[in-house]
């Protein structure tokens, strides 16, 4: 009894935990938007590599600052090297021609300081902190960027499971109408009044009305795990999604801005490249200028025959003070073939831009274009299904009273599928067109 009350007990905390740890989602379509810009992974490891760019741009900031370190070494000469010296140097009696060698160090020496640098001027240095700047701010482009590719594929992923959605319960319905069908006819039959070709025939149309429900049932499936992978989400998680509003319902959220309201994130990541190039040229023509730098050292260092670091008479004081000046020379001849790069690089960019802007503007009056005529082919798709809708009723309770045959019904039917495919395949188009609207005026 023991065993089966601790069996009843986990399994009862296990549906429990499963239950509270699912998670339901009522969606609309800036509702999707929102969480996947929050929890997309993709997205957040573009937002990361924004970070590392800025903090790039602060590293680079960094070299600016006078560079200074502290060093130690200590070293123990096994042979004491030796220079040879006029050895009347060192005594007057001794020939002109005559030498001696003369050590010039101690079996033990160290050395302790503060080192100091400070470019007064550096071109190569200045540029390389302007280009940092302007990658960082190409870096937060290309995030709009993915930003605006992103909302476009939520918003496509919507509507599909919208359309998906609708396309599963017009099966249903369809499927409890052949079940009506089927059991009419087969009364029908029963009471000799039908022909068992007939009979067989409504049922093959109820098994294919089955086929086209599960059909529908995993298209629907699947396009809500593509949804819920775009929302930061693994396709098994316990993530239960809900709609806000209805298929027909969603066309008044679809309006987009004018295209004069956005300024195209493609141009601007142009002309920052463009900015890029002139800087780097700037920089390669500036390297042909000297560094100056300011040096200083401050310290002390150690020379004795006996390992006695702390024998204070044996340091002495070391320090100086310096202006470098370095003048570059066969740098020139790379820095020239550099200059040249540089130069068509930036008519590449040029000519990139002029043809971004006949593209976005391509683009946008193609998508316009699309909206307009996918409204007008909305407006005569759903005519078209409300009349094929009313002829099925008018079919279906002509031929409940035996007025019309087997056939005419089914054509009736077929006229209504079809009519009923094309409305949401016109409706589908009609949001994607609304959304590619939107994203050639942002890209």
């Amino acid at each position: 009894m023991k065993i089966a009350s601790f069996l009843s007990f986990f399994l009862i905390m296990s549906a429990f935990i499963s239950f509270a740890q699912e998670v339901k989602l009522e969606l609309s379509l800036e509702e999707a938007r929102r969480i996947a810009v929050e929890n997309n992974p993709d997205f957040n490891i573009n937002a990361l590599e924004v970070d590392i760019a800025k903090e790039t741009q602060k590293q680079a900031a960094l070299k600016r600052i006078p560079q200074i370190y502290g060093d130690f070494n200590l070293q123990q000469n096994l042979i004491i090297p030796s220079t040879p010296v006029p050895a009347k140097a060192f005594d007057p009696n001794a020939g002109d021609d005559e030498l001696m060698l003369l050590r010039f160090t101690t079996k033990w020496t160290s050395n302790i300081g503060v080192n100091a640098s400070y470019d007064l001027f550096n071109p190569s240095l200045q540029g390389a902190v302007k280009e940092a700047a302007i990658e960082s701010e190409i870096k937060e482009t290309d995030h709009l960027l993915a930003k605006n590719q992103l909302l476009f594929d939520v918003g496509d992923a919507y509507y599909a499971c919208l359309v998906a959605l609708e396309q599963v319960r017009l099966a249903e319905v369809d499927s409890l109408s052949k079940f009506k069908v089927v059991e009419m006819t087969q009364k029908q039959f029963d009471a000799g009044r039908a022909t068992l070709p007939v009979l067989n025939e409504v049922k093959l149309a109820q098994n294919n009305s089955r086929s086209n429900f599960q059909e529908a049932s995993k298209i629907f499936k699947n396009s809500k795990e593509k949804l819920l992978v775009l929302l930061g989400y693994s396709p098994t998680d316990p993530v239960k999604i809900s709609f806000q509003k209805e298929l027909g319902e969603m066309l008044s959220d679809t309006e987009t801005s004018s295209s004069e309201e956005h300024l195209s994130l493609n141009l601007r990541k142009l002309q920052q490249q463009s900015k890029l190039a002139e800087i780097q040229l700037n920089t390669a023509k500036n390297g042909f200028l000297p560094t100056l730098s300011l040096n200083g050292y401050y310290g002390s260092r150690f020379y004795d025959n006996s390992f006695q670091l702390f024998k204070g008479g044996n340091w002495f004081g070391n320090s100086f003070i310096n202006i470098g000046l370095r003048v570059p020379i066969t740098e020139g001849i790379d820095r020239i073939k550099k200059i040249s790069q540089l130069k068509i690089q930036q008519q590449i960019i040029a000519e990139s831009i002029r043809s971004q802007r006949n593209k976005q503007q391509l683009d946008i009056n193609t998508a316009r274009d699309d909206v307009d005529y996918y409204e007008q082919e909305f407006k005569r798709k759903k005519e078209n299904i409300a009349m094929a809708e009313e002829n099925l009723k008018l079919a279906t309770q002509q031929y409940e009273k035996g007025r019309i045959l087997i056939s005419d019904y089914y054509n009736g039917v077929y006229t209504f599928q079809k009519e009923r495919t094309a409305y949401l395949e016109s409706l589908y188009k009609l949001f994607v067109s609304k959304l590619s609207l939107e994203k050639a005026s942002m890209d």
